[in-house]
C-alpha cells in the first residue's frame, strides 16, 4: 500500500517539477531580452529563413563591435535582414533573396537574430504562455 502512494506521489510530483523548470526557464528567457518571433513573409531571407520560420531575437544586444554577417531586424514591421557591410556608423543590409540593399544607422536596429528556434514544444509553452 505504501508503494503505490510512493510511486503515485512521483507520478504527480516529476511532472509539475518539469513544467515548473520550463516555465521559469522561459521566464529567464524573456527577462533576458531574447523573444521567439516569426519571419515577415517577404521570402526575402529565402533559403536561409522560410515564412513560417521562428526567429531567437536579442533585443537588447550589444552594437559595439562589427555586425557584418549578422542578421538584424529592423522597422517595426520586424523585418530580418543580413548585414553585409558596417563601417562603425552606417550598415548596409540585404536579403538572402534580394538584390535590394537598405543603409541603416545603429539607432534603427531593433534586434539581432541569434538562432532559429527548433523547439517545437518550447514555442507551444512560450506562445500559451506569453501570448
Amino acid at each position: 500500500m505504501n508503494s503505490k502512494k510512493f510511486s503515485l506521489f512521483f507520478v504527480l510530483l516529476i511532472p509539475t517539477l518539469v513544467t515548473s523548470l520550463v516555465l521559469f526557464g522561459i521566464y529567464l528567457f524573456s527577462m533576458k531580452g531574447y523573444e521567439i518571433v516569426g519571419v515577415t513573409p517577404t521570402r526575402s531571407m529565402c533559403p536561409t529563413y522560410k515564412d513560417d520560420t521562428k526567429l531567437i531575437v536579442n533585443w537588447n544586444p550589444d552594437l559595439t563591435h562589427n555586425l557584418t554577417n549578422e542578421v538584424i531586424i529592423f522597422s517595426e514591421r520586424h523585418i530580418a535582414h543580413r548585414c553585409i557591410a558596417d563601417n562603425g556608423e552606417w550598415l548596409t543590409t540585404k536579403g538572402d533573396n534580394s538584390n535590394h540593399t537598405e543603409t541603416l544607422t545603429r539607432n534603427e536596429i531593433r534586434g539581432i537574430v541569434v538562432a532559429i528556434s527548433v523547439n517545437p514544444f518550447f514555442e507551444m509553452i512560450y506562445y500559451g504562455w506569453f501570448g
